[in-house]
């Protein structure tokens, strides 16, 4: 179990590496997860006070583009996923509940665990060699939950 765990958590530190852009540090916090539902899915939206969902895009590399399109697309879907479980742990930092633990471990490196995640739309681009996926979370009260531990601005 705990090698699973280290595992994991390698390949969401490496994922966090691998989909960051360099950009410019916003100058004051700002919220990440969207209010209502008519927030951008890119930075997470919840349908109700248990359903939160997130979307994500994951990519092939370069070296893997000759391989066949089923390997490209499971490729693409794990990143993607990974990429998601990255945004959530993000979003619900300091969240410690029943099914969710998230604590930060250094500036973009993230432990914990997120046991009711899962991927409810899935669309790969075999032009491009991309998948984006709608990742979803529920909890029981996981609005509240998530609210009551993030830092106030």
């Amino acid at each position: 179990m705990k090698k699973t765990v280290c595992f994991i958590t390698s390949l969401l530190t490496v994922a966090a590496f691998i989909f960051s852009g360099c950009g410019k540090e916003p100058s004051s916090p700002e919220p990440i997860v969207g209010s209502g539902t008519g927030g951008d899915l890119q930075l997470g939206i919840w349908l109700d006070d248990d359903t939160f969902r997130i979307s994500a895009q994951g990519l092939v590399s370069e070296k893997h583009v000759k391989k066949a399109e089923s390997i490209r697309h499971e490729m693409a879907c794990t990143a993607a996923k990974m990429v998601a479980i990255h945004k959530v742990m993000n979003a619900f930092m300091g969240t410690n509940s029943k099914n969710i633990k998230a604590e930060k471990t250094g500036r973009e490196t993230f432990r914990g665990t997120i046991r009711n995640g899962t991927v409810v739309e899935e669309t790969f681009d075999d032009s491009a060699n991309t998948c984006q996926v709608i990742y979803e979370v529920k909890e029981s009260s996981l609005r509240k939950t998530v609210e009551k531990n993030q830092p106030r601005t």
